[in-house]
């Protein structure tokens, strides 16, 4: 844990430039994400498809991917092509802005995940004292015992020795 716990800030750095890299396919997701199908005129889609989509969890452009779609009951390919076609004519359109970067949402979230990690290591770590004072005081119990328990498995060899020879 102690060594996670040093490691926390390379992690967090490691994650963060994830993010930077990403930047780009993270704002195409934002995009697609607010393109709801109900919103949209889609060939051979109309109310109870678009029912049917939402009732499988398929409400945005982000969540059609042709395995998605395929596997939904009264979507064949024709269906499923249409929606993808869709998904793509709109990532055609989408316009990448690299002047707005990094989500900040993106960043607090991350940001949150690392110290929720961080405080749970710390809380770890601090019982770690009073762990040991229990374990030691145990050890400590079960010593007072050894002599006991070493005088009686001197006789039990005795005893065992003394029976071998009446045999």
């Amino acid at each position: 844990m102690r060594l996670e716990y040093e490691n926390l800030a390379n992690q967090m750095n490691v994650e963060r430039q994830k993010l930077q890299d990403n930047v780009r396919e993270n704002q195409l997701q934002k995009f697609l994400d607010g393109q709801y199908i109900d919103n949209h005129s889609i060939s051979g889609i109309g109310p109870s498809r678009k029912a049917t989509l939402s009732s499988f969890g398929v409400e945005t452009a982000a969540d059609v991917t042709w395995n998605q779609i395929i596997n939904i009951p009264g979507f064949g390919s024709t269906f499923t092509r249409e929606l993808v076609d869709w998904r793509k004519s709109l990532e055609r359109r989408f316009v990448f802005d690299p002047s707005k970067g990094v989500n900040p949402a993106d960043i607090a979230a991350l940001n949150q995940r690392f110290s929720h990690r961080r405080k749970q290591i710390e809380v770890s770590l601090l019982a770690g004292p009073e762990q040991l004072i229990n374990i030691r005081d145990s050890v400590l119990e079960y010593r007072k015992f050894f002599p006991m328990v070493q005088q009686a498995a001197q006789q039990l060899a005795q005893a065992e020795a003394d029976l071998s020879l009446l045999k």
